[in-house]
């Protein structure tokens, strides 16, 4: 399948990694009590940009001959707006010839920079995804925080998503970018000997 992912904008992203979480009833007995309600914080203002990965599977741009199990892309840098970033629906396509076997994971970071002025990025929010399981069309996708994979309250990804099937002769001459490992002794996959 061709997939076609424009992402569109993104609302209410959280400023740190522990903000606006859901409560959910087992919250409680957590063991790192990450989930204690954050105050928010008003001077900080974030940069996001959205990354679109493939994982698992097989996976490779449309035109490639050697395909990979993992394919990312990432968005331009929306500087200061956390709020409401629009990417211009900046859109990626990707032939994923194992949909039933892959994943789509989206991913919002924050771009800033570290000591020494070097540019790094902050995991803010995620989503992930089998892609046998994507539905085309306009779609709303809640995020989760990465601790602990709690969903943050009213945080969300607008994408749209087009779902096309490969041709027969798009899927011929593919080669898998790192070949199965057989192994040298035909008798290591055997199952050992019943005790008699």
């Amino acid at each position: 399948v061709l997939l076609t992912l424009r992402v569109i904008c993104a609302s209410n992203l959280p400023k740190t990694r522990d903000e606006r979480l859901v409560a959910r009833p087992w919250d409680e007995w957590h063991p790192q009590g990450a989930f204690a309600p954050q105050p928010l914080q008003p001077a900080n203002i974030i940069s996001p940009s959205c990354e679109v990965e493939l994982i698992g599977g097989l996976v490779g741009s449309e035109d490639a001959e050697m395909l990979e199990e993992r394919w990312s892309r990432c968005t331009s840098t929306v500087a200061n707006n956390g709020l409401n970033p629009s990417w211009a629906e900046e859109e990626f396509r990707c032939a994923c010839y194992t949909p039933d076997s892959s994943f789509l994971k989206l991913s919002v970071y924050n771009a800033r920079h570290q000591l020494m002025g070097k540019p790094g990025r902050q995991l803010l929010a995620y989503e992930a995804a089998l892609v046998g399981a994507l539905r085309p069309g306009y779609r709303s996708v809640p995020l989760r925080c990465p601790n602990g994979g709690s969903p943050i309250e009213s945080c969300s990804l607008l994408v749209h998503i087009e779902l096309t099937p490969l041709e027969p002769n798009q899927t011929q001459h593919v080669i898998p970018a790192t070949p199965p490992q057989q192994s040298a002794d035909p008798l290591a996959d055997a199952p050992p000997p019943v005790p008699g």
